[in-house]
């Protein structure tokens, strides 16, 4: 049975388990496939400044949502892709040193 005790220090060693570079850990992005808005979902470990892009195929960059100092905590942002063309577009998220990348489709 999924004890909350065991979850929570499970979080918690996640949190403190972490290398010097991982300073954000990315929850959900979602929907995948997107057809208007892309939520992502993450928590800073520690304060950063963070910067959220989306980048077509071809490498062109298409949206840019944030690059500006955020404080610890939980954090969800929206990028808006109603204008965009159907395909795979790539999601880039950088804080600090740290980059995460991941694969989006839009209907």
């Amino acid at each position: 049975m999924w004890n909350i005790q065991d979850k929570k220090q499970t979080i918690e060693a996640q949190l403190t388990k972490k290398t010097a570079d991982d300073i954000i850990l990315l929850h959900k992005v979602y929907p995948n496939p997107v057809t208007t808005e892309l939520t992502i979902s993450y928590t800073l470990i520690e304060k950063a400044q963070i910067q959220i892009f989306l980048v077509a195929s071809n490498g062109i960059e298409v949206r840019r949502m944030l690059k500006h100092t955020q404080d610890v905590g939980v954090k969800q942002e929206t990028i808006n892709c109603s204008g965009l063309m159907s395909g795979t577009y790539h999601l880039k998220i950088i804080a600090g040193q740290q980059i995460i990348t991941q694969t989006i489709i839009k209907k």
